[in-house]
């Protein structure tokens, strides 16, 4: 599964004095600012977040697309669904 990885929080730290970067994060997924797709999970880290595809959805997390039935049922097939 490809995922979208998030560095905003990484240009932030460029912009404050050196003893605040480590205390300080970003969280994109609660104030919205990610921009993972509708169809997608998003999930923070410190200094970083990702956006994973939704069951029935593939892509990177920042765009997802619904599977079509047949690639469904392949994934169903081989126990990724």
């Amino acid at each position: 599964m490809l995922t979208y990885v998030g560095v905003t929080d990484i240009q932030y730290f460029l912009n404050v004095k050196a003893d605040d970067v480590c205390n300080v994060d970003i969280d994109e997924c609660a104030t919205n600012t990610a921009g993972c797709d509708t169809h997608a999970s998003c999930s923070n880290t410190f200094g970083f977040f990702t956006c994973s595809c939704n069951k029935g959805y593939t892509g990177n997390g920042h765009t997802c697309k619904g599977m079509s039935s047949a690639e469904a049922g392949l994934c169903v097939e081989l126990g990724i669904a």
